[in-house]
């Protein structure tokens, strides 16, 4: 049953309370022009010249004893309808309370009013749901509530950007954006939209040292095709996911946008990235997720990311080169590869922290969707849908801030 008490009793549908707060908000309210109609007396006669596209506001004659009677009159009272009443019941309900008996063509375009499922019956919600349309749209012309998006967006024209932006990140100390395409070229915005620095990041060593990674103005031809990015609020850093199978540690406190780190030798493409760290402790553990195109999942545990990321290495003078299997076999960070979560690539993943666990989505029919504890303790929930293509695989997963999970 429609309206805004469906789901309930019939017999239980309103109480009075929430009667009385209707008939409060909406008794009142209701200031449009509308036909001036008063029981008939022998000082005021009932007019009987209505116009045939006029308004009938029934609840502004309505006391608050009245729509208790009409609502025992819908909910069964002593015709025993089932709650539902037809046109000339519900005419004749009307009539009789307010004395509207010379109405009836008004009371007929009430009642077609009320009937939105145009079934020729109406029912106590129905009506409920008549009388709260009327207050919203009497609020809506009384207080007039601003119209979102009056003035014309603001266009930021970036000339460094010769491809498709993947990411638009935004970073909080300082405030400010920070925006990455394909091609590798990294901007910084201010808070207000201002370009401040640009800077494109290329697989080309330095001459001064072969093993580093140069990182030049912005504009510059590179040949670094960019898959994903995730921002580390926590620390300053961009880390930054590329098809020279390498994640790249990108140093953002300033607008220099200098690397730290390259993790290098990845069996496999990085394609997609999240990050995760306690708002509430931002000192405190934080992890790293990387999905690559084999289907599996990596997870980087960094005990201290606001001390030192990788211990053990100097980034005073150039990026500091470290191959995956290094780091698998540090202990710290941590490293886990968790292979085969999908037999295709890992379109998406999210970190999931109430729980210590992470979802991830594929263009897979056998594995579209999958939930799975980072520990790899219990067996993971796996959802399979049909037909999924790599158009849509990456509306299969879309997380809120409290971790619910909408699969389309």
């Amino acid at each position: 049953m429609d309206g805004p008490l469906a789901g309930q009793e019939q017999s239980e549908t309103l109480s009075s309370h929430s009667l009385q707060n209707i008939a409060k908000a909406v008794l009142p309210l209701m200031s449009a022009p509308k036909i001036e109609i008063q029981s008939p007396s022998a000082e005021q006669p009932v007019s009987r010249g209505v116009a045939a596209g006029s308004a009938m506001h029934v609840e502004d004659k309505m006391s608050l004893e009245q729509f208790e009677q009409l609502k025992e009159t819908f909910c069964g009272g002593d015709n025993h309808n089932d709650g539902y009443l037809t046109k000339d019941q519900f005419k004749a309900a009307i009539s009789d309370l307010l004395g509207l008996h010379d109405q009836d063509h008004v009371l007929s375009l009430l009642f077609v009013k009320i009937d939105t499922t145009c079934d020729g019956m109406v029912d106590w919600n129905q009506f409920c749901s008549y009388l709260l349309m009327q207050f919203q749209d009497k609020d809506r012309i009384q207080y007039g509530r601003p119209v979102p998006f009056q003035s014309h967006p603001k266009l930021r024209h970036n000339m460094y950007n010769k491809e498709t932006i993947c990411r638009i990140m935004a970073a909080s100390n300082p405030p400010r954006y920070i925006t990455v395409s394909k091609g590798g070229a990294v901007c910084v915005w201010s808070s207000s939209m201002q370009l401040q620095r640009g800077c494109n990041i290329s697989t080309e060593p330095t001459s001064s040292h072969p093993s580093s990674l140069r990182i030049t103005a912005a504009g510059s031809n590179g040949s670094l095709w960019i898959t994903d990015c995730t921002l580390m609020n926590n620390c300053n850093k961009l880390v930054v996911a590329s098809t020279s199978n390498e994640l790249l540690f990108l140093d953002v406190s300033t607008t220099l946008c200098h690397c730290q780190h390259r993790i290098t030798e990845m069996a496999h493409i990085p394609l997609c990235l999240d990050y995760y760290y306690d708002v509430k402790y931002p000192t405190g553990p934080s992890y790293l997720l990387c999905g690559d195109e084999s289907g599996s999942v990596i997870i980087l545990h960094f005990p201290t990311p606001t001390i030192k990321l990788f211990p053990g290495t100097d980034t005073s003078t150039r990026p500091y080169k470290i191959s995956i299997l290094t780091v698998i076999e540090s202990k710290s960070p941590i490293c886990q590869v968790i292979s085969g979560v999908h037999d295709d690539w890992v379109q998406q993943l999210q970190y999931i922290p109430h729980n210590h666990s992470f979802m991830s989505c594929s263009a897979s029919s056998n594995s579209s969707l999958v939930i799975s504890d980072i520990e790899q303790k219990n067996k993971p929930y796996v959802f399979k849908l049909r037909k999924v293509s790599t158009t849509c695989s990456g509306l299969l997963l879309c997380v809120d801030t409290v971790g619910r999970v909408a699969s389309l």
